[in-house]
Parts: C-alpha cells; sequence; structure tokens
C-alpha cells in the first residue's frame, strides 16, 4: 500500500460560510439519564 503525505494544508481563518450565513441555532436542553439509539452520527459536516 502506497501512504501519500499533503505538501500543504488549508489554514483555517475562521468559521466555515455556509455556519456565517445562517441563522443562530436555538438552544437545546441537554441529554440526561440513560438514553438509546439504533444509530448515532457523530461528527457529520
Amino acid at each position: 500500500m502506497r501512504s501519500l503525505t499533503a505538501k500543504r494544508i488549508p489554514v483555517f481563518t475562521g468559521p466555515a460560510g455556509w455556519r456565517v450565513i445562517l441563522p443562530a441555532r436555538p438552544t437545546r436542553p441537554a441529554v440526561t439519564g440513560q438514553q438509546g439509539c439504533d444509530i448515532a452520527i457523530i461528527g457529520a459536516g
């Protein structure tokens, strides 16, 4: 298997463009107690 290394990577200069144009999201209550689910997608985006 061949391994590749990036010569240049982007520099993070602030929030993502789509995040700036969207309205603020309402806060939601924290999940408490024991919860379950069939599938969890974490960090999609």
